[in-house]
C-alpha cells in the first residue's frame, strides 16, 4: 500500500502528528512503514472508516518536496489495540518518563467528593477531586491503545444513576504532553476541582491578556498569589473567538518557578474547540487560590479537549522576517523532549495551537495546487459581466467623479494595507501584462503570508487582515481580483491551480468552528450548544429572539458572505455547496433578525453601510453563478429603501448630505456609492432605484472610494441620465434603530431630530435615548462621527449620562405621536451598571476618559458571569417637538446614582443666565435653553473637539467641534428642559408654569407645555392640565390649537378640552378634534 503526499499550500511544514487513513486496512494489522524508503514509525489510533483505518505518523515538508509511505505486511504488528484493566487500589501511574501521570486510589477527599484523576504531572504534586450529589460506585482504568508513538488510556468514573465522568488520555512518548478528551453526566453540581500548586512549586502564570494573533503581543507574566477579583486567576475558553477573548478568558497557560526556570513550565492548551459540548457552561475557571491555582470546571454535561504540557520553560517567540521560511533544521529534527523548541522560532503553545487546532497539516493535505474547481464557469458572468466589461468600467470612470479621484491616487487605507486591491482596480480599467503580474504577486504575498500566520509564526506586527472579520474583509477584493484574472485569461494553468488551494484554505478558515463558531454564536442563550454567552456580561439584556448575537452583526455576515461568495467561484470544489448551505443560511437568518419592519438594519450606520457593500458584491455573484437574486428579496429591498428615508439634509460644516451618524459613524457620512451599484440590478422603471440614485446625486462630489468600493462601482454602477428629486418625507418610527422627526423634507429650513431608540447594535457607543437634531436647515445639537473612542462615552451625547452604564443596554419606544405640528416620543430605558471597578464610580473618575481603557486593568473585566452588576436603574425620556422651534424633553431616573443632564451645541460656548442657557449660534440659528425643573442646580460647560489626536481626521474634528453643558440635579431624578432654535433677534420668553409646565412665548405665539411621566393635575397661570403630556398654543391672530399625547383635560385660552388622549385640536383651523389612536370616544370642547 502507497500513499503519496506533496506538501500542501506551497510551504514548508515543521514535523507534526499528522492523521490518514491507510484503504483497505483494518486497525491493528500488522504493517511496517518506510517513509520516502527509511523505517518510519506509524500507530493506529483504532478509529475506522468505510475506507480503511486511520494511523498517527510524524511528518514534515519542505516546500514542494513529495514524500512516499509505503506500507508492507510485518510479522507483528507495532500497536496493541486489545483494552487492558490497570488496578487502582493503589493509583496508578501512567504515561512516559518525564511526564507521567499519577492517578490516587478513588476513594473519599478530604474537602468532600470523590478524588480525582490527578496527584501528580511531570513530577509535579497535585490535588483533585469530583464533585457529584450521585453516590459513587467505583473507577475503572483500562490501557486501550499503545504503539511507538503514544500510549491512550480511558479512566471511568461511575456514579449512581447512569451517571459517569470519562477521561481519556493520550500521552505521546517522544513529547512533552499529554492529550485529555473530557466527557461527562454528573447533573447538576457535578464538578472537578484540581489544584495545581498545592506545595508551592511555582510562582508565575505565563498567557496572554486578551487578543494575541492580530496584534502579536508577546506572551504575559504574572505573579500568583495576588488578590483578584473573586479570586479569578483565569478561565480556559474554547472556541477561542478568533481575536475576541474576554482578559481573563485565556486559549492557553502555563504555571513556571521564577526562582528555578530550569524546572521548566507546565500547562494547558484548549483544543478542538468545535467540539466542545456546552462551551459556556463549560469554561474552566481557574482560581489563584492562595498561589496555590485551582481549576474548578463543570461536570454536569458535555465535553471538553485539552492539551496538558510539560517542557523547558519559553516566555516569547523569535520574530521571524516578512519573507523568511521555516528554518530547515526544524523539519524533520529527530524527536526529543526539545524536539523543535531550539531551533522552531515560534513560541511553544503558538505551535502546537496550529498543529492542533488552527493549521492542521493533516486537513490541509488535498491543498497541493493539483486541482481546479473553477473551470466551468471561469468566464461566465460573476461579479464582472458581460464581454466588454473593461470598457464598461472605463465608461464609469470617465462619467462617474468619485470613480476619476479613485484612479487619481490610492486610499489611505488600501495604502496602508499593501495596495494589493487598487492593483487589480487599475487592471481592472487598464488591464496589462504588467499589472496583471502585480495583481498575482499581490494575491499570493498575502496567501503565503497568511499560511506562515496560521502555522503559528509571528512578525511582530499587528495584522488586521487575520481577525475573523478582517480576513473576510481582505479576501474578498481577492476574490474580485481572481475573477478579472480568470477572465482576462492571464494566468497560467499552474497560478490558477496554485490561487485554487489557497481560496480553498481561505474557506476552511472561515468555516473553522473552532476558531469562530459561526453555527453557535448566534443561537438562542437557554439552547445548550449556543456560545452566544461567553460574551454576556452578568445582567446584560438578552434580546428573546431565535438568531441574535452579543457580539456585532458584521462579525457574522461578513464572513458568511465571503464564504457564500467563495461558493459560487469554486462551484466544483467538493464542499461548494456545504459552503453555500452555511453562508446563506445565516445569511438568511441575518435579514430575518436585523432587518426590521421599517427596514432600519439593526447596526450603527457605519456598519450597515458597510455591510450593504459586501452583500452587493456577494449577491450580484449569486445571482449570475448560483442563479439566486436577493436584489429583489423583499427583505433586501425594505432595507435598501430604509437607508433612502434615514438620509440627511446638507449639513452645513461640511457642506456635504450625509446620514445621521447614530451609533459608530464617521461624518460625513458617504457609502452612496453603495446605493448606486445595488441601483444597477433593478429595473428602470423601478421607484427604489431612482431614490438610490438621488441619495448617490447629494454625495458624488464628496465620497471618497477605498478598498473594494472602486470595483463596485466600476463593474455595477448605472451612469445616471438625468437628476433625480428626493422622496418626500414625514415623521417615522424607523423599528429597532430609533425615531425619524422631519418637518418641510426637502426645504432648505427643512428640520430633521434622529433619536436613537431600540436594539440596534451601535458599535458599543452610549448614545441610547441621544438624538441628533437638524433645525430649520442648520445643525444645531449633534452626534460626532469620528470612530474614536472619546466619543462613544455617554458625555459625548444628547442624553442623561450615568456612569458606568452598560451602551450594551437598549430601549424601548413605549409611545409616540406624529401630527404636522407636533412630535412626540416616550423612550423607557433599563440601565445595567457594569461595575467593572466593583462599585459605580463618580463623574470626576470617569471624565477624560476612553471607551477604549484596559479591561485587563480593570479589577473586574468586562465580561463574565460572576462580575457585579447593580443597584438596580431605570430612565425615562419624553421628547416633544414643537416643529420647527423647540424641544421640550422631560427625563427622569429612578435609583441612587450620579447622573447629569448633557447636551453638545454647535454654536459658541454657553452662558447661563439664571434657569436660561443661551448659546450664540455659527449658522444663523441660535439655542436657547430653559431649564424648568431642577429650580436649583450646578452648571458645567466644556468642549469636545472629537478624534483630536488622529492626524488623518484632524479636519474633520475641527469642523464637528462643539460646545457643551451639564446640568447635575442633587436633589432629585428629573430634570425638564426647554431647546428652542432662535433665530437672532427673534423674542422669546420662558416661565415655569406649575410643578410641571413651561410656558413659551414669541411674538407669532405662547404655548404652555406639560410633561411628566407621572399623571399630574395642574392649575396656574390660568391653564388647567390634568394627564402626562399635554400642549396648548394661541397664535398671534388668536386661533387656538392643542395636542395631548397622553392626558385627560386641557384648558387654556377660554378653549376647555375633556377627553382621553392621543388626540389633536383645531388642527386644520375647524376646530374640530382628531383622535389620534385608541378606540372610538368622545373628546369634548367646551
Amino acid at each position: 500500500m502507497r500513499i503519496t503526499l506533496k506538501a500542501p499550500l506551497f510551504a514548508d511544514w515543521t514535523e507534526q502528528y499528522v492523521r490518514l487513513t491507510v484503504d483497505g486496512v483494518a486497525p491493528g494489522q500488522a504493517l511496517a512503514l518506510s517513509l520516502d524508503g527509511q523505517p518510519a514509525e506509524f500507530q493506529y489510533t483504532g478509529r475506522a472508516g468505510r475506507a480503511g483505518a486511520e494511523i498517527l505518523v510524524r511528518l514534515g515538508f519542505h516546500r514542494d518536496q513529495t514524500r512516499t509511505l509505503d506500507f508492507d505486511p510485518a510479522p507483528a504488528a507495532t500497536t496493541d489495540l486489545k483494552p487492558r484493566a490497570i488496578r487502582l487500589g493503589r493509583g496508578a501511574a501512567i504515561g512516559h518518563p518525564g511526564r507521567q501521570l499519577r492517578i490516587p486510589r478513588p476513594a473519599p477527599a478530604k474537602a468532600g467528593g470523590v478524588r480525582g484523576p490527578f496527584a501528580e504531572f511531570a513530577k509535579r504534586p497535585m490535588l483533585s477531586r469530583i464533585v457529584s450529589d450521585a453516590a459513587f460506585e467505583g473507577a475503572v482504568l483500562e490501557q486501550v491503545g499503545d504503539g511507538p508513538l503514544f500510549t491512550d488510556y480511558r479512566l471511568t468514573y461511575r456514579f449512581a444513576d447512569h451517571r459517569a465522568y470519562e477521561l481519556r488520555l493520550r500521552c505521546y512518548r517522544q513529547d512533552p504532553w499529554v492529550e485529555a478528551a473530557e466527557r461527562f453526566s454528573l447533573r447538576m453540581g457535578g464538578e472537578l476541582v484540581w489544584t495545581w500548586n498545592p506545595a508551592g512549586a511555582f510562582d508565575r502564570i505565563l498567557s496572554h491578556r486578551g487578543p494575541e494573533f492580530e496584534g502579536e503581543p508577546q506572551p504575559v507574566i504574572e505573579n500568583l498569589g495576588e488578590t483578584r477579583p473573586r479570586d479569578v486567576l483565569c478561565r480556559l475558553q474554547m472556541p477561542v473567538l478568533s481575536e475576541y477573548f474576554i482578559p481573563n478568558n485565556r486559549g492557553w497557560f502555563a504555571f513556571f518557578d521564577s526562582r528555578n526556570e530550569a524546572a521548566g513550565m507546565v500547562g494547558v492548551l484548549g483544543l478542538y474547540g468545535d467540539q466542545w459540548v456546552h462551551p459556556v457552561d463549560n469554561l474552566v475557571e481557574v482560581k489563584d487560590d492562595g498561589g496555590h491555582v485551582t481549576w474548578h470546571a463543570s461536570l454536569a454535561t458535555g465535553a471538553r479537549h485539552w492539551l496538558l504540557y510539560a517542557g523547558p520553560l519559553e516566555t516569547q517567540y523569535s520574530v521571524i522576517s516578512d519573507q523568511s521560511s521555516v528554518p530547515s533544521e526544524s523539519l524533520s529534527k529527530p524527536a526529543t523532549d526539545n524536539r523543535s523548541l531550539i531551533t522552531d522560532p515560534r513560541f511553544v503553545f503558538h505551535r502546537l495551537h496550529a498543529e492542533f487546532n488552527a493549521l492542521r497539516l493533516d486537513e490541509c493535505l488535498d491543498l497541493t495546487g493539483d486541482e481546479v474547481w473553477d473551470d466551468a464557469r471561469a468566464l461566465d458572468d460573476g461579479f464582472f459581466c458581460g464581454a466588454d466589461f473593461h470598457a464598461a468600467a472605463r465608461r464609469r470612470a470617465e462619467a462617474l467623479p468619485p470613480l476619476r479621484k479613485a484612479l487619481e491616487a490610492m486610499d489611505e487605507w488600501t495604502r496602508s494595507n499593501g495596495g494589493g486591491h487598487y492593483a487589480s482596480f487599475l487592471a481592472l480599467t487598464d488591464p496589462t501584462p504588467e499589472r496583471h503580474r502585480q495583481v498575482y504577486d499581490a494575491l499570493i504575498a498575502r496567501f503565503e503570508k497568511w499560511v506562515r500566520q496560521f502555522q503559528g509564526y509571528r512578525l511582530g506586527q499587528h495584522d488586521y487582515m487575520k481577525n475573523v472579520i478582517g480576513f473576510s474583509r481582505w479576501l474578498r477584493g481577492m476574490l474580485i481580483a481572481y475573477e478579472l484574472l480568470r477572465k482576462d485569461r492571464a494566468l497560467s494553468r499552474e497560478q490558477v491551480a496554485r490561487l485554487n488551494a489557497y481560496f480553498a484554505f481561505a474557506a476552511r478558515r472561515i468555516t473553522d468552528e473552532g476558531r469562530w463558531p459561526h453555527s453557535r454564536t448566534a443561537l438562542h442563550p437557554d439552547h445548550p450548544e449556543s456560545s452566544r454567552d461567553l460574551y454576556a456580561y452578568g445582567g446584560e439584556h438578552k434580546p428573546d429572539r431565535l438568531y441574535w448575537t452579543n457580539s456585532l452583526p458584521n462579525f457574522q455576515s461578513d464572513p458568511m458572505a465571503a464564504l457564500a461568495h467563495l461558493s459560487a467561484i469554486f462551484a466544483g470544489h467538493p464542499d461548494a455547496l456545504a459552503w453555500q448551505r452555511k453562508a446563506l443560511d445565516d445569511i438568511e437568518h441575518q435579514l430575518d433578525a436585523y432587518c426590521g419592519r421599517s427596514g432600519a438594519w439593526e447596526e450603527s450606520i457605519n456598519y450597515t453601510l458597510y455591510t450593504l457593500s459586501y452583500f452587493v458584491i456577494t449577491f450580484r455573484v449569486l445571482k449570475h453563478r448560483a442563479g439566486i437574486d436577493y436584489f429583489h428579496d423583499e427583505r433586501v429591498r425594505r432595507w435598501v429603501a430604509w437607508l433612502c428615508r434615514f438620509f440627511g439634509p446638507n449639513d452645513k460644516r461640511f457642506d456635504a448630505y450625509t446620514w445621521p451618524p447614530v451609533g459608530n459613524a464617521v461624518l460625513p457620512c458617504g457609502g452612496s456609492e453603495h446605493l448606486l451599484a445595488f441601483a444597477g440590478e433593478l429595473a428602470d422603471d423601478d421607484p427604489l432605484r431612482d431614490d438610490c440614485l438621488a441619495i448617490y446625486q447629494r454625495q458624488e462630489a464628496f465620497l471618497t472610494l477605498g478598498e473594494h468600493s472602486p470595483h463596485l462601482l466600476a463593474a455595477m454602477a448605472p451612469i445616471p441620465d438625468r437628476p433625480r428629486p428626493l422622496r418626500p418625507l414625514a415623521s417615522e418610527v424607523m423599528e429597532e434603530v430609533g425615531v425619524a422627526l422631519r418637518h418641510r423634507h426637502l426645504a432648505p429650513d427643512e428640520s430633521y431630530l434622529f433619536q436613537k431608540i431600540g436594539f440596534a447594535k451601535d458599535h458599543y457607543e452610549y448614545d441610547e435615548s441621544a438624538f441628533n437634531w437638524y433645525a430649520k436647515g442648520v445643525p444645531l445639537s449633534m452626534d460626532y462621527g469620528t470612530y474614536t473612542g472619546d466619543i462613544s462615552v455617554g458625555a459625548a451625547h444628547n442624553l442623561i449620562e450615568i456612569p458606568d452604564l452598560d451602551p450594551l443596554r437598549r430601549g424601548y419606544l413605549a409611545n409616540h405621536l406624529f401630527t404636522p405640528a407636533l412630535d412626540y416620543t416616550h423612550c423607557e430605558l433599563p440601565v445595567v451598571l457594569k461595575l467593572l471597578w466593583g462599585r459605580v464610580r463618580s463623574f470626576a473618575e470617569v471624565d477624560g476618559k476612553d471607551a477604549t481603557f484596559d479591561r485587563t486593568k480593570t479589577p473586574y473585566f468586562y465580561i463574565g458571569d460572576n462580575n457585579p452588576v447593580g443597584p438596580k436603574t431605570w430612565k425615562v425620556r419624553l421628547l416633544l417637538f414643537a416643529k420647527p422651534d423647540y424641544v421640550v424633553l422631560f427625563d427622569r431616573v429612578y435609583g441612587d446614582v450620579p447622573h447629569r443632564y448633557n447636551l453638545h451645541i454647535t454654536g459658541e460656548p454657553p452662558a447661563r443666565d439664571g434657569a436660561r442657557i443661551r448659546s450664540r449660534g455659527r449658522f444663523g440659528l441660535d439655542l436657547d435653553a430653559f431649564v424648568q425643573h431642577p429650580s436649583d442646580f450646578d452648571f458645567e460647560t466644556g468642549e469636545t473637539v472629537p478624534g483630536a489626536t488622529q492626524k488623518s481626521r484632524r479636519e474633520n474634528s475641527q469642523r464637528q467641534h462643539q460646545n457643551w453643558f451639564r446640568l447635575y440635579n442633587h436633589t432629585d431624578g428629573i430634570y425638564r428642559t426647554a431647546l428652542f432654535a432662535r433665530e437672532p433677534g427673534r423674542e422669546l420668553e420662558f416661565a415655569r408654569i406649575g410643578d410641571s409646565g413651561v410656558k413659551i412665548t414669541t411674538p407669532e405665539y405662547t404655548d404652555y407645555v406639560f410633561t411628566h411621566n407621572d399623571v399630574v393635575d395642574e392649575r396656574a397661570d390660568g391653564v388647567e392640565f390634568r394627564g402626562r403630556v399635554g400642549w396648548i398654543r394661541r397664535e398671534a391672530g388668536g386661533a387656538v390649537r392643542a395636542c395631548v399625547p397622553d392626558g385627560d383635560r386641557l384648558a387654556a385660552f377660554g378653549v376647555a378640552l375633556q377627553g382621553r388622549g392621543p388626540w389633536i385640536y383645531n388642527e386644520n383651523g375647524d376646530r374640530a378634534v382628531r383622535l389620534l389612536g385608541g378606540p372610538p370616544r368622545i373628546v369634548a370642547v367646551g
